[in-house]
């Protein structure tokens, strides 16, 4: 009999709970209500990454007091969502308005909902008995209009909306063997900077570290300003060439943003030992060849002069090339120590070992031992002086050391 009883009394508060409940999603409010909650956008058609202002209000009527308001926004599902500065209350007629703007950036295109905001209010009831004043507080919940957005696809190869400036710039166009040159890639403009990528860069015969992008927007009620900046460090021991970059945007009209190559000329920069040699032989070659040909037409001893002649240019060529060879190493070699000693940091420091990583297993822990400085915020101890004093022992790898030991 007791559980039929639960039964019957489940039954009967259910129903009034549910009814209870659909009760408040469904409250209609018309104007001189105590209470208004609405929201509502600035326009109802967009393409994706296109701002969208979305503003709540809620009106309290000036003869009502609460003790405590509670905004709860709703998911926003498909859009980026990010709230503007603060609204001030205001007095309009008989009520107290306070509004909420949010900028909206829609991610896929097709009809979105936005659905209701919620409001829960603890509504003050004033009741006076004799010499004593009670208060109640009484608790409702209220809820804005759904709304709906039509999204339209931006046109194909553009993912980006808004208007912007794109340049690109390096800090020297001239530098040293395995000196950093530093470029940056700077984006501002109105838009949604969430929507940019870091860009990826990769240069021919140079070693490239990416920083990530800066990102930093300035919200107002109706548009944000953002900034982009992403920095790079190029580091190589030959000439070499940053190759152009663009950057597509759309505001109404597809706009493409190029920037130029730019050529950095290294000093010292390496040249092939091979192509040297054979540019010093090529003479020798045209000779013999020429000999050669024309053997019929010259005596035996013209013959023996010219090849005696070409032998002689070939041994200084032989010799010339090195010596230009070994001068050229030692002007490599010692303005790498010098180097060594004047990087101001870290980051410098590695920028001018990054090209030697697979020359040895002391090199490369080196390496790693200073981008765990750099990057994980570790403090091995680099002794610059002592590094250069024992640098020719770095060079060498393990299996060399044992083999001049043994």
């Amino acid at each position: 009999m007791k559980n039929l009883g639960k039964i019957w009394l489940i039954m009967i508060i259910l129903p009034l709970l549910l009814y209870a409940a659909a009760d408040v999603h469904k409250q209609k409010q018309t104007k001189g209500d105590a209470f208004l909650f609405t929201q509502s956008v600035d326009k109802e058609s967009v393409y994706v990454g296109e701002p969208l202002l979305l503003t709540y209000t809620f009106m309290q009527r000036n003869d009502k007091q609460l003790s405590e308001a509670d905004f709860n926004p709703p998911s926003f599902h498909g859009f980026w969502a990010k709230t503007t500065h603060k609204i001030p209350n205001q007095k309009e007629g008989n009520y107290t308005v306070y509004r909420i703007n949010y900028l909206l950036y829609p991610q896929k295109s097709g009809t979105l909902q936005i659905e209701s905001g919620r409001m829960n209010i603890g509504v003050i009831h004033q009741r006076s008995q004799q010499f004593y004043n009670f208060q109640r507080i009484e608790w409702k919940t209220i809820f804005s209009n759904p709304l709906k957005v039509q999204v339209k696809a931006l046109p194909a190869g553009v993912d980006i909306y808004g208007n912007y400036t794109f340049s690109v710039f390096v800090d020297k166009n001239i530098t040293r063997v395995n000196e950093p040159v530093n470029l940056t890639i700077k984006i501002r403009g109105e838009g949604n900077v969430d929507d940019i990528d870091d860009f990826k860069l990769d240069v021919a015969h140079a070693t490239v570290y990416a920083d990530k992008a800066q990102k930093t927007a300035n919200l107002t009620n109706k548009k944000t300003d953002v900034a982009f900046e992403q920095k790079f460090a190029i580091v190589s021991d030959h000439n070499f060439t940053i190759p152009a970059l663009d950057f597509k945007f759309f505001d109404g009209t597809v706009h493409t943003l190029h920037s130029k190559a730019i050529n950095i000329a290294v000093k010292n920069a390496k040249v092939s030992t091979k192509a040297a040699l054979l540019e010093k032989k090529e003479p020798l070659k045209e000779v013999t060849s020429k000999v050669q040909a024309d053997t019929n037409s010259y005596s035996a001893w013209t013959i023996m002069i010219v090849a005696f002649c070409a032998f002689l240019s070939g041994i200084a060529a032989a010799w010339l090339s090195r010596q230009w060879f070994r001068m050229h190493r030692k002007v490599a070699q010692k303005p790498l120590e010098k180097r060594i000693l004047e990087s101001k940091d870290d980051k410098a420091l590695l920028a001018i070992l990054l090209p030697m990583i697979d020359k040895t297993p002391k090199i490369k822990h080196l390496i790693k031992e200073l981008e765990e400085n750099i990057y994980d915020g570790k403090a091995h101890t680099i002794d610059k002086k002592k590094l250069v004093k024992e640098f020719a022992s770095y060079l060498k790898c393990e299996q060399e050391e044992e083999i001049l030991k043994g």
